[in-house]
């Protein structure tokens, strides 16, 4: 039978063979295809992944504030590790985030606080509902830890602080970690930040119990070693000096004062001391030594304080004050004598005064701490009306004013 009149009720051997051919490059682009769809998924399923993991930790590093609505809600402390004595102190704000005053209703506040073991330290509940308002851009206190209860010489220990409330309408959790450190602690200080080439230096150490127990400490001798910049040793002198402290939590007693000789060659140094007692400890105190030519001017120095323009009567207040350089370079000053008052017209309510001198470095475009209020007073105003806050230092004669007016409401 020959080949034309044989029919074919599909296809020819020729017409499959040239569809195979043409069935080829599709199948493979239609491979492709089905890989790029398949790792596009791969990628939506990872981009998922990440983001859900970054929210997760984004969560956990910003428990201590919430955004709801146009409020932010958080738990603001000075320091997350406190030493043995040292009075736990944390408050909760809520700042209004619009560009108009908006109403606030706090209900059910509670608060929470507890160690590593979970066991409750302390626990605060205020059912009342509060009303109130929140000017444009401005924050309230909600809670002051302080003014409810002073919690110190705490068991060494992490601190867990959970915060509930109901905050306009809605459940609110705010939680933060805090750190209570025991230890007794050896502190060597001078006051001084540099001396001059050829000063002579007085070092005095302190041993400070930082633990919930009163101590004995027995000391047999003492160790001062310098070493320069680059941590070569330049000598030391050791001292048998039997001694006897008693320490009850929280304070600090002067066990010796050192005077160290004066020191010829410019430079960074650092001294440090070991007491060998029965609880040895050591401390190290870094200065630097600087040609008398090297001292500068009150020139490109600014006077600053985070005192608040507006308080309430009667409420604590803490504030520092610091000097502030705008110069490109380091400075060394020698301050006369800083003075703060604080006044209500003529009436003088505080006055701090150190006229002693201090060798302070303000580096470049940074600050120095001259004053911190808490280690000096504590400071309320007792009326409502207008005060006034005034900070003055005095450099080679020279005198460097702060001003600001404080309402008291």
């Amino acid at each position: 039978m020959s080949k034309e009149k044989y029919e074919y009720h599909s296809h020819s051997p020729e017409e499959w063979e040239g569809m195979d051919d043409e069935r080829k490059p599709k199948n493979s682009h239609m491979n492709r295809g089905k890989l790029i769809i398949f790792f596009n998924i791969l990628l939506v399923v990872a981009i998922v992944f990440i983001y859900f993991v970054t929210q997760k930790q984004r969560n956990m590093l910003s428990e201590s504030l919430k955004t709801i609505g146009n409020f932010q809600l958080y738990i603001s402390s000075s320091q997350s590790e406190f030493l043995c004595g040292e009075p736990l102190e944390f408050k909760v704000y809520a700042t209004n985030l619009s560009n108009k005053d908006e109403k606030i209703s706090t209900y059910s506040f509670n608060v929470r606080i507890s160690s590593d073991s979970s066991n409750d330290i302390y626990n605060f509940h205020f059912d009342k509902t509060i009303n109130s308002s929140i000017k444009a851009k401005s924050s309230v206190l909600i809670y002051d830890l302080k003014r409810e209860i002073k919690l110190a010489s705490l068991p060494s220990g992490n601190y867990l602080v959970n915060i509930l409330m109901n905050f306009n309408g809605k459940a609110v959790h705010l939680s933060k970690k805090f750190v209570y450190l025991s230890n007794v602690q050896a502190i060597l200080e001078s006051g001084q930040d540099f001396f001059k080439v050829n000063e002579t230096g007085k070092f005095k150490l302190y041993v400070k119990n930082n633990t919930s127990q009163p101590l004995n400490i027995k000391s047999d001798s003492i160790s001062f070693s310098l070493y320069n910049e680059k941590f070569k040793k330049v000598y030391t002198n050791i001292f048998n000096i039997p001694n006897q402290i008693y320490l009850v939590p929280s304070e600090s007693k002067l066990l010796y004062t050192y005077n160290m000789s004066a020191i010829k060659k410019p430079g960074e140094y650092h001294l440090s001391t070991d007491i060998v007692a029965n609880k040895n400890l050591s401390a190290t105190s870094t200065f630097f030594v600087i040609n008398s030519s090297e001292i500068g001017e009150m020139s490109e120095l600014k006077l600053n304080s985070d005192i608040p323009m507006i308080v309430n009567q009667e409420e604590p207040v803490d504030f520092s004050l610091w000097l502030v350089n705008t110069a490109l370079r380091k400075k060394f000053i020698v301050l006369d004598s800083i003075t703060v008052t604080i006044k209500k017209g003529d009436t003088e309510l505080y006055r701090f005064s150190d006229i002693s001198s201090h060798n302070v470095i303000i580096p470049s475009g940074g600050t120095r701490l001259l004053v911190n209020s808490k280690k000096w007073k504590s400071i309320t105003f007792p009326s409502s009306g207008i005060y006034t806050f005034t900070a003055i230092i005095k450099v080679k004669g020279k005198y460097l004013e702060y001003i600001r007016k404080i309402k008291s409401l």
